[in-house]
């Protein structure tokens, strides 16, 4: 496992300004203040049923005011259930803190993921006198990592294949078929390591899908196999995108690595439900045929009988 998502930075204040501007140009108005009650009709369909206080980001930043504002119309468009305002409230009084001992920080974009979750831990620690609960950690950091990766979408001007998370709904420069099944899921890039294997499976991926090659369905299943080689290549302790350093070592890595694979594929195998009934075959054998009894006379060849009858 790699570390946090990277962010890419805007280069100044100034920019973060025009680029959160960007944000909310044509977001419901209801999304566009700084005050949110949970209890709005609007806000009811996009806040979970345990949201019971009212969310308030007026002592942060504007562009920080406007990131949230975008997350919570983006999540109301996206039909997302997800905002715990009380959670969030507990961000912008961390992210505010932040802001103070450092005025360079405008944005939620400006740090990574560790270094948010870091303050929060810090601010929790001086609010409570101990450390959080690993569930209450877990939460709080699930609800930044919903909206940090889609910022860093937004605020970029990289290609979209650059990017360590792919999401049709986060970026819509994706290539995708009209019905796209598992639209919803999205792939994580940043678990992939070493980074020149990261960089290079998204490089390959993003030309076959260019290239009409690769559906969505298939680079969800181009990931897993990434992320296979990834555990190979880091217990190996191959360090070069070559792999080897004599081309005729290949046949054997590949054979190495088909090996490697063995054990994964007998617990899948292993793990699949066995069917509830036996099989046809089974059956047949549970049940030995009963033999025939021969019919008497009367009752055989009626046909004939009726013949005999009538003569």
């Amino acid at each position: 496992m790699t570390g946090p998502p990277r962010l890419l930075r805007a280069a100044d204040p100034a920019d973060r300004m025009v680029r959160s501007a960007a944000l909310v140009a044509g977001i419901p108005a209801v999304f566009a203040g700084s005050t949110f009650d949970p209890a709005g009709p609007v806000l009811a369909e996009v806040c979970s049923s345990s949201s019971s206080v009212v969310l308030r980001t007026g002592m942060l930043p504007v562009p920080m005011q406007r990131e949230i504002s975008w997350w919570l119309a983006t999540c109301h468009a996206n039909g997302e259930h997800v905002i715990r305002t009380g959670e969030w409230n507990q961000w912008a009084a961390v992210a505010a803190g932040v802001v103070r001992h450092r005025p360079g920080v405008c944005s939620f974009a400006d740090l990574p993921v560790a270094e948010w979750v870091a303050a929060w831990a810090r601010a929790f620690h001086a609010r409570h006198g101990r450390l959080a609960a690993a569930g209450t950690r877990q939460r709080a950091e699930a609800a930044l990592r919903g909206m940090l990766p889609r910022l860093a979408v937004h605020y970029s001007d990289a290609p979209w294949w650059k990017h360590d998370v792919w999401c049709l709904r986060f970026d819509p420069r994706i290539p995708r078929r009209d019905h796209e099944p598992h639209g919803d899921a999205s792939v994580r890039w940043d678990t992939i390591a070493p980074p020149w294997l990261r960089e290079g499976v998204k490089f390959y991926t993003y030309l076959q899908m260019e290239a009409g090659q690769l559906t969505w369905l298939t680079v969800l299943q181009t990931h897993v196999f990434a992320a296979r080689f990834s555990e190979f290549a880091l217990a190996r302790g191959i360090g070069h995108p070559a792999l080897v350093d004599d081309p005729s070592q290949l046949r054997a890595l590949a054979l190495e690595f088909r090996a490697f694979l063995a054990p994964v594929a007998a617990r899948t195998a292993s793990s699949r439900p066995r069917p509830r009934w036996p099989a046809k075959r089974a059956i047949g054998r549970s049940h030995p045929a009963v033999p025939r009894q021969p019919l008497p006379d009367d009752e055989r060849l009626p046909g004939r009988r009726r013949d005999r009858d009538r003569r």
